[in-house]
């Protein structure tokens, strides 16, 4: 299902609500006119967004106005984003995981923390956009077998790559005692992907829309987050365990670098 909201006016809630529900894949956001046809042409073209001078051409959009209120969006932002998987989290976790070795889907839900969750993990890899650069071919079940419904060619390429890789498959099948990656410090290793995530997303922001950060609300949260996640302990100690080489050596880690999270806050103030 695609959310459609129709920007009318082009104040700070518009500004806000805009690129805020454009970072999210099933949303779709334009302009209209209203009184001002320059404004909104010069509004959609900022944002890079399609814009209408007629209200009647999208009767079926959500309206978003100047008058709209800030719990309106937040409701939104709240209903879209509860209760469901970030799926990049577990793209990240599939890149972390080694050469050589193999995870059961079980693993990943215990690492997500929420063994409810293990119909969405199915699904996510799924859907995996890119099998190359999240390589879901690693993922096996609780007894080592491959997967029949491999989403990249079946399970007669899924075995071919986990081959590549120097593991043995004997009737589609993977020895887990053998293969079976033995990483265990799920808290630490979800903590850097989320941080990592926030990070990303916020960098993106900044870079399409410098400025942007300093004057909305709308990612403060993740700004306060990331922000005490870099002056806290755990911060620390997973600096130390990077510098001991504890941590999964395909993990993205940019949030572990003193540079990168101290220039950026410098930037945004």
């Amino acid at each position: 299902m695609c959310f459609r909201f129709a920007i009318m006016g082009a104040g700070n809630i518009a500004v806000k609500f805009c690129h805020a529900v454009s970072l999210l894949e099933d949303c779709e956001v334009v302009a209209v006119a209203g009184k001002s046809p320059e404004r909104a042409e010069r509004f959609a073209g900022n944002c890079q967004m399609k814009h209408y001078y007629d209200r009647s051409s999208v009767e079926k959009f959500h309206f978003v106005d100047e008058q709209t209120e800030n719990r309106f969006f937040m409701k939104f932002m709240g209903d879209k984003m509860s209760g469901r998987i970030d799926k990049q989290i577990v793209y990240e976790y599939l890149i972390a995981v080694p050469k050589g070795k193999v995870v059961t889907y079980g693993q990943i839900v215990e690492f997500l923390g929420n063994k409810n969750l293990a119909r969405s993990v199915e699904n996510i890899l799924h859907e995996n956009p890119d099998g190359d650069k999240y390589p879901c071919y690693k993922v096996v079940n609780a007894k080592g077998n491959l997967a029949k419904n491999y989403a990249f060619d079946g399970v007669g390429c899924q075995k071919m790559r986990l081959e590549a890789d120097g593991v043995i498959v004997n009737n589609n099948k993977v020895d887990l005692k053998l293969y079976q990656w033995s990483y265990t410090d799920n808290e630490r290793l979800l903590r850097i992907i989320k941080m990592e995530r926030y990070f990303d997303e916020l960098l993106e922001v900044n870079l399409k829309n410098p400025g942007l950060l300093r004057i909305s609300k709308v990612f403060q949260d993740k700004i306060d987050i990331l922000e005490e996640y870099y002056y806290s302990r755990l911060w620390l100690q997973d600096y130390e365990c990077d510098e001991r080489g504890e941590l999964p050596k395909n993990l993205k880690r940019g949030v572990l670098s003193q540079d990168s999270l101290y220039n950026f806050f410098a930037e945004i103030k």
